[in-house]
């Protein structure tokens, strides 16, 4: 079970008071998910759509279960 955000992004950042926050979407809910059902998933760069297997701990990883991938980004663009 991995615990991320309601809006389905990966927890980066906390508010001043440590709660789970996503700056993006402007969501502090969050919720749990079960890792079995990114099995055979695959996530999406946003980018330059590369395809890798799915999985929360990839950057910027984003659950997005009413599409066929989930979402992350692979770093093409650069890290600054």
């Amino acid at each position: 079970m991995e615990t991320i955000l309601k809006c389905g992004c990966k927890i980066t950042t906390k508010t001043s008071d440590g709660k789970p926050y996503c700056l993006i979407h402007d969501c502090d809910e969050t919720i749990t998910i079960d890792e079995s059902l990114l099995v055979k998933r695959q996530a999406k760069c946003a980018w330059c759509g590369r395809k890798v297997e799915s999985n929360t701990k990839l950057p910027f990883f984003k659950n997005k279960p009413e599409s066929d991938c989930d979402e992350y980004y692979c770093g093409c663009g650069g890290w600054n």
